[in-house]
């Protein structure tokens, strides 16, 4: 089975989503505007339907998210994180 890793790379006006192999190769990604999320729980929502959307359009089935790493909290107010 392959082992299949996905990556979240939120910044201050894009989302990037991606799912990436063993060998840290792109098997797809997608862009989604920061500000279309205005609360967690939208955000959430918004990543994990982009996930489970790229996902079922993939040659492999994904069955667990393994991990969750963040570099700092996002403050929208000082537009920094940290």
């Amino acid at each position: 089975m392959q082992n299949v890793f996905v990556g979240v790379d939120v910044g201050g006006t894009r989302i990037k989503i991606g799912l990436a192999d063993d060998s840290a190769r792109l098997l797809s990604c997608h862009l989604l505007e920061t500000h279309d999320s205005t609360d967690a729980e939208g955000f959430l929502e918004t990543v994990a339907g982009e996930i489970s959307h790229q996902a079922s359009a993939a040659p492999f089935q994904l069955k667990q998210l393994a991990s969750v790493a963040r570099v700092g909290l996002i403050s929208r107010r000082a537009g920094s994180s940290g």
